[in-house]
């Protein structure tokens, strides 16, 4: 919001006469700060909190960065969910004045779905002893025998897990899943 106020300055010269002017000042408030989110899967709709910025600088956190003038924008993000991202938004009016707040954004709204090429297990044949590595959190494991006989089963936190298999040389099915989906390995046990 801008104000204007009548400013008055008057001058007087020593053993000399006066003078004074008056003036219309006007000062122009920042852009109101701050902005709403809205989380589709793992795109994002943010708005402005003020309608009339002439320039919206947003910084996705993501290291991708856009300038708009409109004061919704759309930005789908590559993280996964879970992810913690921190969004900034930098207003300016046209009077040049700025304002600038950053939000946490938690991008949680969907499971994302894998690929089985997005999980590598490795070394099979293995000595009883096999790496599972999966970008991705939020999976279960089980492991069964080929007359489907559940030997052992838990929870795959992301990254890099090594997993025990059953002592007793054959052959194994390792089932990996979410909510979404469910991949199976023969996995071979040698001794």
């Amino acid at each position: 919001m801008s104000q204007t106020f009548n400013v008055k300055l008057s001058a007087k010269v020593v053993d000399g006469c006066a003078d004074s002017i008056t003036k219309a000042v006007t000062i122009n408030a920042n852009p109101k700060a701050g902005f709403q989110y809205k989380i589709s899967g793992l795109t994002v709709t943010f708005t402005s909190n003020e309608n009339n910025a002439s320039k919206y600088n947003w910084n996705f956190g993501d290291g991708t960065n856009t300038s708009v003038t409109t004061k919704t924008v759309v930005h789908a993000y590559n993280k996964l969910p879970g992810s913690i991202i921190n969004v900034c938004l930098e207003l300016e009016n046209l009077a040049g004045c700025k304002s600038d707040s950053c939000i946490d954004v938690l991008l949680t709204s969907q499971v994302r779905k894998i690929l089985k090429s997005d999980i590598q297990v490795f070394p099979n044949p293995n000595n009883g002893f096999v790496t599972i590595t999966i970008p991705f959190s939020g999976f279960n494991y089980a492991i069964s025998t080929l007359s489907s006989n559940l030997v052992k089963e838990g929870v795959f936190n992301s990254g890099q897990q090594l997993l025990e298999l059953p002592n007793q040389a054959g052959v194994y099915i390792l089932k990996i899943a979410n909510t979404n989906e469910s991949y199976y390995w023969r996995v071979v046990v040698i001794k």
